[in-house]
């Protein structure tokens, strides 16, 4: 892969890449949309990193015509959030991530990993690079170096954990210097199994969004009383780190006393009330992961040259096979690994079009939406925790919506209810009701005693305005929607 004679060498086998002059004056440029001095210099130093070595990788790739393209994780728009309070930058390289770690030292001594990019199930990366940065007086001899690289599973088993800092170091030594050897074991499980992050409430989600959101606070990763785990869950929160990095920035407006309706058509555009997450943040908070929810592929990663290979395989299984439970797998299979494969695109529709079984045809919806989501028919899931204020949380419950767009500008729209933690079963006589806006029930069910899911299907036009009301006993929870 990055082969001896694309690399500058002097006596060691870092690369060595000169940073222009022009991308010096647009990183400091565009540094200055953060709150303080840190935030700012961080800024700097990521970019100019991130651009000089993500130029130097695609001229490489145009070189080997390779049809892999590396891209910014989660996206270019997300990185001024990230660097606001956290340094390193994720390159996705097909199903690998790379993380850079700049530093301002030519004279760098080790390898300093956040732990945000360790600990985070959803940000860990397979390789983390160490790249000190030398910012010379004259801007034409500024450069950078790529000291070598390590693995999340050698970071967490042999790296130095610092608690006061959050971070994970390993020595320059112990690092490989050759990134070539980086590209033999592509596709292998180089990643430590960590822990899931704890759910926030949306009380808790408020109250450190508030805490945190102070720009007086130059390092808010590092407050002793904001338990790691629960910052890493709200950094992890692509809406509440906008928020957060709002705040900071002063373009904060408080939210009405009475909250706003969930508008349902901008979930289609990613945007959430607060509270709503992905249903992969949720699986473990449920005690158990239903099969109807999502099939993990357990980390299995093959490498990209099967990958195509692999898909056709899934393809040809789920045309040929009638049994629901085989459809199923293999339509989320297809949304883990299909990424803007247009052979999985067209499976997936006309799957989405010809069965007549809904829970299909809303799993084919949703592995849609992770392979591209800008196709019209791409659904979109989110759940949110329910307290329902019992003693010790003991009725907590998974309230699971999810849309489908169907024919007519309508909405097929999917209320599913789970317990939580411990507990195999809901509490009996939980009310799951739909009220329409008049304040008429429209549906309602209610849970036995040995229920552990209860759900409720309808759809709507654009412009519908609904509830959804949990009730238990003498408790209830109300959650408005607006399609």
């Amino acid at each position: 892969m990055f082969s001896g004679n694309q690399l500058q060498r002097s006596e060691t086998n870092y690369l060595d890449l000169h940073i222009l002059p022009a991308e010096q004056e647009n990183a400091w440029q565009q540094a200055q949309c953060h709150s303080n001095p840190i935030s700012r210099y961080n800024a700097y130093l990521n970019r100019l990193c991130v651009v000089t070595f993500l130029k130097w990788m695609e001229e490489w790739l145009t070189e080997e015509k390779s049809i892999a393209t590396p891209s910014l994780w989660p996206n270019e728009e997300s990185l001024s959030a990230i660097w606001e309070v956290v340094t390193g930058t994720a390159i996705q390289f097909g199903q690998t991530r790379l993380v850079l770690i700049p530093s301002d030292s030519a004279d760098t001594k080790e390898l300093c990993v956040p732990q945000e990019w360790v600990d985070n199930p959803k940000w860990a990366a397979d390789y983390y690079i160490a790249v000190p940065i030398n910012l010379d007086e004259d801007e034409d001899e500024c450069s950078l170096q790529v000291c070598g690289f390590t693995t999340h599973r050698k970071l967490k088993n042999d790296g130095k954990y610092h608690h006061k800092e959050r971070t994970y170091s390993l020595p320059i030594e112990a690092l490989t210097e050759n990134l070539s050897v980086m590209q033999i074991t592509f596709g292998l499980s180089v990643r430590e199994e960590v822990t899931e992050l704890p759910i926030l409430s949306e009380a808790e989600v408020t109250k450190l969004l508030q805490v945190l959101g102070d720009s007086s606070l130059y390092s808010p990763r590092l407050q002793i009383d904001v338990p790691f785990e629960k910052w890493a869950a709200l950094l992890g929160n692509d809406q509440w780190r906008q928020q957060l990095y709002n705040r900071r920035m002063g373009d904060f407006v408080e939210a009405p006393s009475t909250p706003s309706p969930n508008n349902l058509s901008q979930w289609f555009q990613s945007i959430f009330n607060a509270g709503w997450q992905e249903m992969e943040e949720v699986l473990d908070i449920l005690g158990t992961h239903p099969a109807n929810l999502a099939y993990r592929n357990a980390g299995v990663r093959k490498p990209a040259s099967n990958q195509q290979e692999a898909i056709s395989t899934l393809i040809e299984l789920l045309q040929n096979s009638r049994d629901q439970g085989t459809q199923l797998k293999i339509v989320d299979l297809l949304g883990h690994i299909a990424p803007n494969n247009e052979d999985a695109i067209q499976a997936l529709t006309n799957l989405l079009n010809n069965t007549q079984n809904e829970r299909t045809r809303r799993e084919a919806s949703l592995s849609l939406r992770k392979i591209t989501r800008s196709h019209s028919q791409a659904g979109i899931r989110r759940a949110k925790i329910i307290d329902l204020g019992m003693q010790l949380n003991e009725h907590q419950v998974v309230l699971v919506v999810t849309l489908m767009p169907e024919a007519q500008e309508k909405t097929n729209i999917h209320l599913r209810v789970y317990p939580v933690a411990q507990q195999t079963y809901l509490p009996p006589n939980l009310h799951l009701i739909v009220v329409d806006e008049s304040g008429e029930t429209v549906l309602s069910v209610q849970s036995r005693n040995s229920d552990n899911a209860i759900q409720l299907e309808f759809k709507g036009d654009p412009g519908d305005f609904f509830s959804v009301k949990l009730a238990l006993e003498d408790a209830n929870v109300t959650e408005n929607f607006v399609i």
